[in-house]
């Protein structure tokens, strides 16, 4: 038996998700976002012990905790052109504290009203691991308001990792 907890507001989020079999060993989550209005709401301030590249919403604790390494801290400002648009920039330090610059698109096609098609692409620069890319394809169909089925396929490239 697994499961996982997330609570979230409009600044903070904070996640519990137990192993299996294990209730001790935790994985806690927290991201602190900061809008600023100033900047017509698009340009953020976004503190996050943990990597977004992986969603939000993915169940991990089955898995291996030196796969996902745990060095994920980041700091970084994020600009959008739109609030409402699928394009963000970053620039800030982050993983194994280095310098990083990204840019990212994500976008959802409604192919019907129970399927979806969600993709995101982005390229990215840290100052040692040096160029990489990213690139993700996720279909999801809903049977109901309770239960799914998603498909995930997801490519990554880095010049240099351990």
């Amino acid at each position: 038996m697994f499961g996982h907890f997330w609570c979230c507001g409009r600044r903070v989020c904070l996640g519990w998700e137990p192993r299996s079999r294990d209730w001790n060993e935790l994985r806690a989550r927290l991201r602190v976002r900061i809008k600023l209005p100033a900047f017509k709401n698009r340009v953020d301030l976004i503190l996050s012990d943990y990597d977004d590249e992986v969603p939000d919403d993915k169940v991990t604790a089955g898995r291996d905790p030196d796969i996902n390494r745990n060095d994920r801290f980041s700091l970084a400002i994020r600009y959008r052109p739109d609030p409402e648009s699928g394009f963000s920039h970053r620039l800030g330090i982050g993983r194994r504290l280095q310098v990083f610059a990204r840019s990212r698109y994500r976008d959802v096609f409604h192919l019907s009203e129970k399927n979806d098609l969600r993709w995101e692409a982005s390229v990215s620069y840290y100052n040692r691991d040096r160029f990489g890319a990213h690139a993700e394809l996720i279909f999801v169909h809903r049977f109901d308001k309770d239960s799914l089925f998603r498909f995930d396929s997801r490519f990554y490239f880095r010049d240099t990792t351990d």
